[in-house]
């Protein structure tokens, strides 16, 4: 009997040890090996496939992900600059003693934002070549394709060559299950990727937001909100009778495609929309939704963190409002272990 006890506890010790190494593992890519796989695979940047508006005006371009199920936009919605414009200003203040600039971006796709953040947060002294010495930005995405792609944008600042080298560090792995060490980073950004998150994921990476970031440091956070119009109604059909219901994760829909097809069926959904070889391809198995009020308040529940701003933004696509819930959060600086420990209670 104790020899079954024990070959039980070893496999399941192993099955732990498995699990562990298999949801906290990531590939750190030299930009030199992504330049090659790039060119032996023919990747480059795809074209604009489509435009929001706001105001009437053209204000954000995007590209579809390579597998279809997202978009890689221009970053110039109000969180991404203001995400640009902290970074530049963090670097314009740097002195000999200050601290590094260590930025990680989470979903960083084909290097969209990167680009424009390492172009702008250069500091000039006495109209001297750029400095970038302490200055690290971490690109974080589930494809090697997009992190080649990225590299290939880079490496247009091909002027400076210590810069490509020693700033750009790509990162291939999925957030939360990734191992960096904690007070690493002064800025995270995560930018339309916490709509792929699942309820748990959620808690996990505003958790490891907190860990990660050095005190003083901020994250940013876009997000789809359920009462965007692009999704069809079936995300704030559910937000709100979940809602109405004291849901915690009202927003979140499992099983996308049963649940298109149920709500087709009782006429709530057009049959033609979900049938269309479209929206097949390019609809993944569950989505997270929420609103500013519900995020703030995920924060306050399993962080210690400050929340700095949140609000939505709204910007047309088509005919379509695109409803995004933005919020900026921050470490403080006498932020104590004393927090982060009743933060995990």
């Amino acid at each position: 009997m104790q020899l079954v006890i024990c070959a039980i506890y070893s496999m399941s010790m192993w099955i732990f040890s498995a699990y562990a190494m298999q949801t906290h593992t990531q590939t750190r890519w030299k930009p030199e090996e992504l330049l090659v796989y790039a060119q032996e695979n023919d990747l480059r940047l795809p074209k604009y496939n489509y435009t929001i508006q706001q105001n009437g005006k053209n204000v954000l371009q995007a590209r579809s992900t390579l597998n279809h199920h997202g978009a890689c936009f221009d970053p110039e919605d109000p969180i991404s600059k203001s995400f640009m414009a902290d970074i530049a200003d963090h670097r314009a203040r740097k002195t000999s003693t200050s601290i590094s600039t260590c930025v990680l971006e989470i979903g960083c796709g084909m290097g969209l934002l990167a680009k424009k953040v390492l172009a702008s947060s250069a500091i000039r002294y006495d109209g001297n070549e750029p400095d970038y010495d302490n200055f690290y930005y971490v690109g974080l995405d589930l494809s090697k394709e997009h992190l080649a792609i990225a590299t290939q944008e880079i490496a247009k600042f091909k002027k400076h060559e210590d810069f490509f080298m020693g700033v750009w560090d790509p990162y291939e792995g999925k957030f939360p299950y990734v191992s960096f060490g904690e007070e690493t980073f002064t800025h995270i950004g995560a930018f339309h990727v916490g709509h792929f998150w699942t309820d748990e994921e959620c808690i996990q990476s505003l958790k490891t937001f907190e860990s990660l970031l050095m005190p003083d440091g901020k994250a940013y956070i876009l997000m789809g909100n359920p009462h965007t119009q692009v999704y069809g109604p079936i995300p704030s059909l559910i937000y709100d009778v979940r809602k109405f219901f004291g849901t915690e994760f009202a927003g979140y829909v499992e099983d996308v495609p049963k649940i298109a097809e149920q709500l087709a069926t009782m006429g709530l959904v057009p049959k033609e929309q979900i049938e269309s070889p479209t929206f097949k391809e390019q609809i993944a198995d569950h989505y997270l939704f929420v609103t500013p009020e519900d995020l703030c308040s995920l924060v306050k529940k399993h962080t210690a963190l400050n929340i700095v701003y949140s609000g939505t933004i709204n910007m047309h696509q088509g005919d379509k409002i695109m409803v995004h819930t933005g919020v900026i959060v921050k470490k403080e600086s006498n932020y104590t272990v004393t927090d982060y420990l009743n933060s995990k209670k």
